[in-house]
């Protein structure tokens, strides 16, 4: 696809990946749950063994192959992993009605610079400003993604001698 081409309906696929997936979800997680930040008022740590308790009793289906890593694993958690952690087994905060999910996104994304710090506030946290306008012309983010093209390009990488 040539730039000049490029249609940003397309970049709403491709972000989905790397700025939500990898992005907002490893960076929320990582607060969340490492040890370094159990001091902040954002801090679950003491909650990790209860979470990793629950990631390990769970068995994935046909759409998420992958059986979740324990959260001090997060480092070596591969996009598939945040993205069955946000659709399949991670906290339901999204409700399915795109108005609810868009003022909510909106508020967090207001307060996100207030609750974690300025120098968390990045392009990728942005970015969830306009996911429900994504999912408004692409459809629902599950069915929208980029995975298999990034599985592809592993499966080619492996193949160039």
């Amino acid at each position: 696809m040539y730039l000049d081409n490029f249609d940003p309906i397309y970049s709403c696929v491709i972000d989905y990946m790397h700025g939500i997936c990898l992005g907002v979800c490893k960076q929320l997680l990582t607060l969340w749950f490492d040890k370094k930040n159990k001091s902040e008022n954002f801090s679950f740590f003491v909650k990790c063994n209860d979470v990793n308790s629950f990631l390990s009793r769970i068995k994935p289906t046909l759409y998420a192959t992958r059986i979740p890593k324990a959260l001090n694993e997060l480092s070596y958690w591969k996009a598939s992993e945040f993205r069955n952690f946000i659709l399949y087994w991670g906290i339901p905060i999204l409700k399915k009605e795109l108005l609810v999910v868009e003022s909510a996104l909106l508020l967090f994304v207001e307060n996100y610079q207030v609750l974690y710090g300025e120098r968390f506030m990045t392009l990728n946290v942005h970015q969830l400003v306009h996911l429900t306008d994504c999912v408004r012309h692409t459809g629902p983010l599950y069915v929208n993604n980029c995975f298999i093209f990034e599985d592809l390009n592993g499966y080619i990488v492996k193949h160039i001698h």
